[in-house]
């Protein structure tokens, strides 16, 4: 080995070494000029975690802040937004079908209006079912609801915690505010309050019509209009756009596709526990079971109370605490066996950030903020499931896998 220090070295390599030097000098002492000097108030007698805690802590507030200020301006347009929701949750569940068809041979826009007719004559059928098997059932065992008031009431009075005067106010104030509508109300009051219903449901009836239109067009030409928003991202993160799009629209069709076969799962085992004890309205409150397991953790039990409350005013105390305990029985049948391998490790959501988000959906947007909570804080946990493993280098076992935007 030749010793450096001892090795011979021409003038000219000496110049070019000397040259060097001075260059890394003289980019050094610019790099120096540029950087802020640090301020003597922040380092005098401040510890570094003291500085780093004060910066991250603004930085979550102005993130805070942010969310919140764009949180309240969806909630502002809630008669756009709400149906761009509706429609991309549908197209989520219809993508599957409608590129099924489209497989088969049929036209796109053929394919979509089979779906939308099947669709919607389904959801019809649904609510009229509801609507006249609950009539049929509460005639036919000569139900009324003040009958049912009163056995509530015999129960709950024997417990010692209310009175009997107390639940009859109760009742009675309940039954004047939702039951007795504006026909009780004075002349000017009564024409305001049809007023505002007539306004309410024409404005329900413009958002479904601007959800189905949306929704049409998604399930149409849904890879044209992600590929539209895709090319409008500057060229360096239109990749990770796209993988994290992707992601999260893959996230956004395994949850509603699980949590259908979930809330078929529990409607079913519900009406047979219905059924065996002996409990009327069984199909009316599968269907009450139905909708509200889209309402993760607490929608099921929810539900339950409903079918207990029934049999309870129909068939008394025991029944009403068999309905209970099948309802428990059905949740954790549900939470760690079924749920867990239908929807899989794709939406991998602790309990926790599921009722936070239900909380945080309830508030800002009622009922429609608590559907739509859990499958939109599943969507983020796949966008940044897709940072975690970018920076990782590796694939995140929980990033879930591209797909079509529109499911066919």
């Amino acid at each position: 080995m030749v010793d450096p220090q001892s090795s011979p070295t021409s003038p000219a390599s000496s110049d070019v070494q000397a040259l060097g030097v001075e260059a890394l000098d003289a980019e050094g002492r610019a790099l120096s000029d540029r950087r802020p000097a640090p301020s003597p108030a922040l380092d005098v007698g401040v510890p570094r975690w003291v500085r780093s805690t004060a910066v991250y802590s603004w930085a979550f507030v102005g993130l805070a802040l942010a969310t919140a200020g764009l949180a309240y301006a969806l909630a502002w347009m809630a008669t756009v937004v709400i149906p761009l929701v509706v429609a991309l949750f549908l197209t989520a569940l219809l993508g599957g079908p409608t590129g099924w068809l489209r497989r088969r041979g049929l036209p796109s826009s053929l394919a979509v209006v089979l779906v939308l007719l099947l669709t919607m004559s389904l959801i019809g059928g649904a609510v009229l079912f509801v609507e006249q098997r609950a009539v049929a059932e509460f005639g036919s065992v000569d139900f009324s609801l003040d009958q049912g008031l009163e056995k509530v009431e015999r129960g709950l009075t024997s417990l010692g915690f209310v009175s009997s005067q107390q639940l009859a106010d109760a009742a009675a104030a309940a039954k004047d505010q939702f039951l007795s509508g504006p026909t009780r109300l004075p002349e000017g009051e009564r024409t305001s309050a049809l007023l505002t219903g007539a306004l309410t449901g024409f404005s329900v009836l413009a958002e479904a019509a601007l959800a189905l239109f949306i929704l049409f067009f998604f399930l149409l030409e849904g890879d044209r209009i992600w590929a539209f928003f895709v090319g409008l991202v500057p060229g360096r993160h239109r990749d990770d756009f796209d993988a994290v799009g992707r992601g999260a629209w893959a996230a956004l069709r395994s949850y509603l596709r699980g949590i259908t076969l979930v809330a078929l799962f529990n409607a079913g085992l519900l009406m047979v526990a219905l059924y065996l004890i002996g409990v009327p309205l069984v199909r009316s409150l599968g269907i009450v079971m139905f909708l509200a397991t889209f309402v993760p953790v607490v929608g099921s039990y929810l539900a339950g109370a409903v079918a207990a409350l029934v049999a309870f005013a129909f068939n008394g105390g025991t029944d009403a605490l068999l309905v209970i305990g099948s309802v428990v029985v059905i949740a954790q049948v549900e939470g760690n066996l079924f749920y867990p391998r239908v929807v899989g490790r794709r939406v991998n959501l602790h309990p926790v950030v599921i009722v936070l988000a239900l909380a945080a959906g309830t508030t800002l947007a009622g009922i429609v903020g608590a559907l739509v909570a859990v499958p939109l804080a599943a969507m983020i946990a796949a966008a940044g499931s897709h940072f975690r493993s970018r920076a990782s280098g590796g694939n995140d076992p929980q990033t879930p896998v591209a797909g079509s935007t529109t499911g066919a």
